[in-house]
């Protein structure tokens, strides 16, 4: 490995792309733009966990330093991380649109939002409160709460 990658950030930005373009894959196949919030994210999430519990140590060495980097992220990373956001930014907006979300909310919050809980199930994965197979329930009813407490209020 270390003869293709000079560095251990190497493998892990490495792994941050492949990522990336599973999910982008996963998403445009298996919905439209115009699905759910709620279906849009659990194909994200859910693509993401598969993505990172292939490998359960390398998912937890990714995970480690894409949300505890030990420096800052250089610019090469930062690049990645503004791909993802490109992606997720346009399908929160379009929720906005449809009235799933607060038109008032920051997108970058409601990113926040919504990867804390993605992190909370994979964290639960990882230390065996959340089996493999309730993983999928587990994420959707976590989205729903939240989307619906960012439903904008009706009167």
């Amino acid at each position: 490995v270390y003869s293709y990658f000079q560095t251990k950030k190497d493998i892990v930005r490495a792994f941050c792309e492949d990522e990336l373009e599973y999910t982008r894959s996963e998403i445009t196949a298996k919905t439209n733009p115009d699905s759910p919030l709620k279906d849009q994210l659990m194909i994200i999430f859910m693509a993401e966990f598969r993505h990172v519990t292939r490998n359960s140590e390398f998912g937890r060495l990714y995970l480690q330093e894409k949300v505890f980097p030990r420096e800052h992220h250089s610019q090469e990373d930062l690049e990645i991380q503004n791909r993802y956001f490109e992606m997720l930014y346009p399908i929160y907006e379009k929720a906005q649109k449809r009235g799933e979300l607060s038109s008032d909310l920051e997108l970058l919050h409601i990113s926040g939002h919504f990867y804390a809980l993605y992190l909370l199930v994979v964290s639960c994965w990882y230390n065996g409160m959340i089996p493999t197979e309730e993983i999928a329930a587990s994420m959707e009813l976590l989205l729903l709460q939240t989307i619906d407490g960012l439903k904008p209020q009706t009167n």
